[in-house]
C-alpha cells in the first residue's frame, strides 16, 4: 500500500508540474513574437518559488561581422547583441509575470558553430611499412565526382541505400564549407576543420517566479497522502 502511495505521490507531483511548464510558457509565448525560447524549470519547494532558466538560438545574417578571431566573444557588437536579446526577453517577462525577478547568469552567452563538414573529408591516410606508420596519403576534401561515385556504389551494392539521404547530407555540408577553412590533418590528433565563421549565438538567462495561485503545486499546498517531499518536490 505504501508503494502504491508512493507511485501516485510522483504522478501527481509530475502531472502538476508539467501543467505549470506549460502555463508558464504559454503565458510567456503570448507576450513574445520572436521565435522560439527554449525553457529549464526547477521547482524549489521550501521557498515556494519557480526558477526558470531560458535561452535563445540567434542564426547571424550573412553580412553579420562573426569571423572567427581571438576575442571575438567580447567585441562590442557581440556583446551588444546578447545584451539587446537578454533585455528583451527580460522586458516581455515583466509583462507576462508582473511578480517575477530577473536573475543574470554566469555565462550569458557562447557563440555556435555549424557542424563541420566530416562526411566529405578523409583526414591523413597511414600505412605500416616496415614496422613503421608512415603517411602516404594527405588530408583532403573530395570532389563532386568522387561524392557521386560514392552514391553509385552504394546504389550497386545496398539495395536498402538511401540515395535521397546521402545527397541531401553531401550538399549540407558543401554549403557548411563557408564556415570553416580546411586545414588536414590526422583523424586521431587533429581536427580537419576550423571554424572561420560563427553561424550564431546562444543567450541565456534566468527569472525566479513566487509559486502562487495558479503557479502553486497542489502537493506544495498540502501534501499528497501524506508522503514528505523534499526541497526540490522530490519524494
Amino acid at each position: 500500500m505504501e508503494e502504491k502511495q508512493k507511485q501516485r505521490a510522483r504522478s501527481i507531483r509530475k502531472q502538476e508540474r508539467n501543467r505549470i511548464k506549460r502555463l508558464i510558457e504559454k503565458r510567456f509565448m503570448e507576450e513574445w513574437n520572436w521565435g522560439d525560447v527554449d525553457f529549464g524549470f526547477e521547482f524549489r519547494l521550501r521557498d515556494k518559488i519557480w526558477v526558470v532558466r531560458w535561452h535563445k538560438y540567434m542564426e547571424f545574417p550573412d553580412w553579420f561581422d562573426s569571423y572567427a578571431r581571438e576575442g571575438l566573444e567580447n567585441e562590442p557588437h557581440i556583446k551588444g547583441l546578447a545584451e539587446w536579446m537578454n533585455q528583451l526577453i527580460w522586458e516581455r517577462v515583466q509583462k507576462a509575470f508582473p511578480n517575477s525577478q530577473c536573475h543574470r547568469v554566469k555565462k550569458e552567452y557562447n557563440l555556435v558553430s555549424e557542424f563541420p563538414p566530416l562526411w566529405i573529408s578523409i583526414p591523413d591516410r597511414y600505412q605500416n611499412i616496415n614496422g613503421e606508420w608512415v603517411k602516404v596519403e594527405d588530408a583532403r576534401v573530395l570532389s563532386d565526382e568522387e561524392m557521386e561515385a560514392f552514391i553509385q556504389e552504394g546504389k550497386m551494392k545496398d539495395p536498402s541505400f538511401d540515395e535521397k539521404w546521402w545527397r541531401s547530407l553531401f550538399e549540407r555540408e558543401k554549403k557548411a564549407m563557408k564556415y570553416f577553412e580546411f586545414v588536414g590533418g590526422s583523424a586521431y590528433e587533429d581536427e580537419l576543420w576550423r571554424v572561420k565563421k560563427w553561424l550564431g549565438m546562444r543567450v541565456y538567462g534566468e527569472f525566479l517566479l513566487p509559486a502562487e495561485g495558479e503557479f502553486l503545486p497542489c502537493y506544495a499546498a498540502q501534501k499528497v497522502n501524506e508522503m514528505a517531499f523534499d526541497d526540490r518536490g522530490r519524494l
